[in-house]
């Protein structure tokens, strides 16, 4: 199952896990495109509210996350031992 959005939506992206060493620049990144936006990032460490706080972005749940119809994407950047379980849930979500 895949999110198909028109020519002139914007992309929807969100973080599932904030703790790799390059997620800032990722968000960063996005938040220069014109066509695309970051909504939100989810983690379970402390680290996820100052994250979200200097990046302007939501912290939310991971199930708020793969059930917002407006994600069309996401990077997975939790700690090692998350990515793979996180990275499935995404894909079976559709993103």
């Amino acid at each position: 199952m895949s999110k198909p959005i028109g020519d002139q939506a914007t992309l929807g992206v969100a973080c599932l896990g904030i703790t790799h060493p390059h997620t800032s620049g990722r968000v960063r990144a996005v938040q220069r495109l014109p066509n695309a936006r970051v909504l939100a990032a989810y983690d379970d460490s402390p680290l996820l509210k100052p994250f979200c706080e200097a990046m302007g972005i939501e912290a939310r749940t991971k199930q708020e996350i793969l059930d917002d119809p407006n994600v069309h994407a996401i990077y997975v950047h939790s700690k090692s031992n998350k990515m793979a379980d996180l990275s499935i849930e995404a894909l079976e979500a559709g993103l």
